[in-house]
């Protein structure tokens, strides 16, 4: 049963890695902990910190959103 070898199954392996990705990436996003360039970041006040949160959504999160949909 092992020694079988079909498309379908190398499909719904990369079906379970997006899914994967995609929970993962959306905790780490809820929970503020990904990755950012600290060195510009932990310079600005609330407000500018905000700003590139803000455009770092803008920029990069909603075109891959728009990608995957």
């Amino acid at each position: 049963a092992y020694d079988m070898s079909s498309n379908a199954w190398l499909e719904v392996q990369w079906y379970m890695f997006a899914v994967i990705v995609m929970f993962g990436t959306s905790y780490t996003l809820k929970r503020n902990e990904h990755v950012r360039v600290d060195l510009l970041y932990m310079t600005l006040g609330r407000r500018g910190q905000l700003w590139i949160d803000i455009l770092g959504t803008l920029i990069f999160l909603m075109p891959t959103c728009a990608i995957l949909a």
